[in-house]
């Protein structure tokens, strides 16, 4: 990769666009009532429409870029965390949008994509730490839904891990083998690097 373009899924952002403070255990589970739009302040945000650095560095970010599909990875939210920020009480995100800034009004939007990668690799621990979820299933059933059957499948063939074997949430090898699945099924088959879940990682 060169000239601060990052490659996704084989073609860069460029060919993609001719033409066009601490953590909370937010969930993302389904809950409450979800407006249908938000402040949609966004678009006047430093750089949003346009791809920034290259994949795995600090200053990644596809805030607002238009890719069919990937939602999440427009967002820099690759596992599409839902906000609740319309909601008085609400804790944001390190380097999270503002709801009166938030142009997708169901998903967190961030500044950076290593911020997003961040926040779900938090939840997942919090998964384990608070309540103690140990297998594919668990994880799956409160990250979706109890009868996500072909996620807990997807993710169960694309980490190696049985979907009732028992895992450990907070290992690092262990996260990087879930989250690459993850993010294929919540991001049209986005390939997370190594490089991009490290940096993710460290910043826990």
């Amino acid at each position: 990769m060169k000239n601060n373009i990052a490659v996704l899924g084989g073609l860069t952002l460029a060919t993609l666009l001719i033409g066009l403070n601490s953590a909370s255990g937010q969930s993302t589970g389904a809950g409450g009532s979800t407006p249908q739009t938000s402040g949609g302040g966004a678009s006047a945000w430093p750089g949003y429409g346009v791809a920034q650095g290259t994949k795995g560095s600090i200053t990644e970010s596809y805030l607002g870029v238009p890719l069919s599909g990937q939602r999440g990875i427009s967002n820099n939210n690759p596992l599409n965390i839902k906000t609740y920020a319309w909601k008085s009480n609400y804790s944001y995100w390190q380097k999270e949008l503002k709801w009166a800034d938030n142009t997708d009004g169901v998903f967190c939007q961030f500044e950076l994509f290593a911020y997003g990668l961040r926040a779900a690799l938090y939840l997942m621990r919090k998964y384990k730490t608070a309540h103690g979820i140990d297998t594919i299933d668990g994880l799956i059933g409160r990250w979706d839904k109890p009868t996500a059957y072909h996620y807990m499948d997807y993710v169960s063939n694309g980490s190696g891990f049985g979907r009732t074997q028992i895992i450990d949430l907070t290992d690092k090898e262990t996260l990087r083998r879930l989250v690459k699945p993850m993010c294929e099924l919540e991001c049209s088959q986005y390939q997370l690097s190594d490089d991009q879940i490290n940096l993710a990682y460290s910043l826990l």
